[in-house]
């Protein structure tokens, strides 16, 4: 009897289940077809498309379904008749669709980079939301040039349409110059952001609360940096107050760890205790309840936050083994911080060989982080290099068509008694003018890009410093205090470190250098015989070590930018020096050849030359005129002759036969003010 019960209360349930899910099924089929009746009916015109677009923002929105065909169709047919499709709520319904969406981040991107390029193409107003996502994606790609100008570009958009989402872009583009460590700029826009989420209304404090939290931490982390102790402390204060009361509750913890680091760091280690306490007590509450929502990754991070702390300060109960912190659940860039946790832990129990392991592990994790770092600065000073090509086509452009105008003009004096035909010269001018003016809006466009690209670039450059010089001081650091303890192996690992850092670091320097030749120098007439006696004498230990004999014509007195052709002439030499033939004396002689328009100068050496195939690329970035590990240089030193030539408005260019020598031939323009 029981167990017939048993059955029959079961049967009741499995019913029950497969009534509701019928009712579930049954409601979307309804609503999906109570839109889609509109699919079928034609597009013909622009208002066509705002019933196809309300029915296709409902699919999504009320019945969380995509009907891709339809979707592609309207988007391609909207495109064809140049409607201003981003006026509607369909671009960002669906793109909020594709991103929440599993693994559809990608599509997402896509499809938000089609519709904004679109836009752009036809100067229609973008919704600045639209434009921040666009940006957040650059930031994921590490395109930083184009991150910027998408923030830049919201912030423009949300002041035209007075949104209240203006201090979104302000806060984005605020950490944007903070992730570039450009404090000052980050503080102008984080303290206008900030200014903007005390006044304006949003949705629900929940939301209020996040934007101050976000701003205020980073806005104490800039006061810290810049030594204003008392501002950085209160704004830390409001911002983890802000914290609590809002519902993200991963952003809770992150700001938590923030606040315990910055009191633990300034020597205030009973309040950074007291917030330690209270985050345990925080995770522990938040465990306790049935929608426990905080992502492993912040609780891994915690561990971490915690045990230094207990380190740092010598109490033992907050320490946590390495062991028991999920190294697999931490974001990529957290694990630096474990693998700089656990050998602080291994050191802390005088346990050197576990601490030298994670030590190793930290600088492969910092080694690969620089190696990534460099290869976008190169793809940035390669996209800076095609800008400039670019900038001399349109430069090029420009004066063809004032010659145009010119020819145009004078045409039109001569025929200006026959009205007909002068209103035809008219009419062209008018049209050549229009052309001009938009090519020279093109020109400025261009070249506030370059400018940007340029700054960017070197504060790429500036920021590689940092990783390759933890590497190599933490390499110095290991050897001075464990050499005694390590076996040859373990020795012989550092040294290749240390060569390796520092090969990093002079590289990083020499492009650094390479970015900033020309930038404060000014004319200077000069005397090349004493510019050139200073480059020998810069020089003279190698030109002693090496027997060189060098000679030169009577050099001429010029009007040059005196620091970089000191450069040029002492790398020069030293290339001529450098690259000599083995237990052969370098005989290298500098000559002067007068010229009407130029003057032109040459460095004969016999050295080992240079074959045919090299001579075209041995003046580009990073190029070796040889590929003996043994020759030292950078590969950056013709490079920069190549710029400071330019500089002076002349050419650079070698003769070589190999194993005779070389002749290096530039010219400087006499006509430089």
């Amino acid at each position: 009897m029981i167990r017939k019960e048993f059955y029959i209360r079961n049967l009741i349930v499995v019913l029950f289940i497969l009534f509701s899910a019928s009712l579930r099924i049954s409601a979307q089929v309804d609503c999906i077809q109570k839109y889609s009746r509109i699919k079928s009916k034609p597009i013909k015109k622009n208002k066509d498309l705002i019933e196809h677009y309300d029915a296709l923002d409902s699919l999504l929105n009320q019945c969380k379904h995509e009907d891709l065909d339809w979707i592609n169709t309207v988007i391609d047919k909207a495109i064809l008749l140049e409607d201003n499709l981003v006026s509607h709520s369909l671009p960002w319904s669906y793109y909020l669709f594709l991103y929440w969406s599993d693994k559809r981040e990608n599509d997402g991107f896509e499809f938000l980079k089609k519709i904004v390029d679109y836009s752009d193409k036809h100067q229609f107003p973008i919704n600045g939301d639209l434009l921040v996502q666009l940006g957040i994606h650059y930031n994921s790609i590490g395109d930083l040039a184009n991150e910027l100008n998408a923030y830049q570009k919201a912030l423009e958009s949300y002041k035209n349409s007075n949104s209240n989402n203006l201090h979104y872009a302000y806060g984005m583009i605020g950490r944007f110059y903070f992730n570039a460590e450009l404090y000052e700029e980050s503080l102008n826009f984080r303290l206008k952001s900030y200014d903007l989420c005390q006044k304006i209304e949003f949705p629900s404090e929940s939301v209020k609360n996040f934007n101050i939290s976000n701003n205020c931490m980073d806005i104490g982390y800039i006061y810290w940096q810049l030594d204003s102790l008392d501002l950085a402390e209160n704004f830390y204060l409001i911002g983890m107050d802000a914290a609590k009361n809002q519902l993200n509750l991963d952003l809770t913890l992150t700001k938590y760890g923030l606040i315990i680091e910055f009191f633990s760091q300034i020597g205030k280690v009973q309040l950074g205790e007291k917030y330690l306490r209270e985050c345990n007590a925080f995770i522990n509450k938040m465990k306790d309840q049935d929608d426990f929502s905080i992502k492993e990754s912040y609780l891994e991070y915690h561990k971490i936050v915690r045990s230094n702390f207990g380190i740092s300060h010598n109490f033992k109960q907050y320490i946590i083994h390495p062991n028991k912190i999920s190294v697999e659940k931490l974001e990529n860039s957290d694990k630096k911080e474990f693998y700089s946790f656990a050998n602080n832990y291994y050191k802390y129990h005088n346990n050197s060989s576990k601490a030298l392991e994670f030590s190793e592990k930290l600088v492969n994790h910092l080694e690969n982080d620089a190696k990534e770092q460099l290869l976008s600065v190169m793809n940035v000073l390669e996209e800076k290099q095609n800008n400039v090509l670019l900038e001399k086509q349109n430069s090029a452009l420009l004066r063809s068509e004032q010659i145009k105008i010119n020819q145009q003009n004078f045409s039109i004096g001569l025929i200006s008694l026959l009205l007909v035909l002068l209103l035809f010269f008219f009419l062209t001018l008018r049209r050549t003018r229009q052309h001009n003016i938009n090519i020279e809006n093109q020109r400025i466009e261009i070249k506030n890009q370059f400018n940007e690209l340029e700054r960017i670039t070197y504060v790429m450059t500036h920021d590689l410093k940092e990783p390759i010089t933890t590497v190599n001081s933490f390499t110095n650091l290991l050897v001075n205090r464990h050499s005694s303890s390590l076996g040859n192996k373990e020795k012989t690992y550092l040294n290749i470190i240390q060569n390796t850092s520092k090969t990093m670091l002079k590289s990083v320097d020499m492009l650094h250098n390479y970015l900033l030749l020309g930038k404060r120098s000014k004319l200077i007439t000069t005397d090349l015989n004493t510019l050139w006696d200073l480059a020998q004498q810069n020089l003279k230990s190698t030109i002693i070590r090496n027997n060189a004999i060098i000679t030169q014509d009577k050099l001429p007195t010029i009007l040059c930018y005196k620091d970089e052709m000191l450069i040029l002439l002492q790398s020069l030499l030293s290339n001529a020096i450098k690259y000599s033939k083995p237990n052969v004396n370098p005989v290298i002689n500098l000559e002067f050849v007068k010229d009407s328009y130029y003057y032109k100068f040459g460095l004969t050496d016999n050295g080992i030359g240079i074959e045919k195939s090299k001579k075209e690329n041995i003046f580009d970035l990073f190029t070796r005129l040889q590929t003996n590990e043994n020759t030292e240089g950078s590969g950056i030193g013709l490079s920069n002759a190549r710029k400071i030539i330019e500089q002076h408005k002349g050419q650079i260019w070698v003769d070589s036969e190999l194993n005779v020598g070389s002749t290096f031939w530039f010219t400087i323009d006499r006509g430089l003010r």
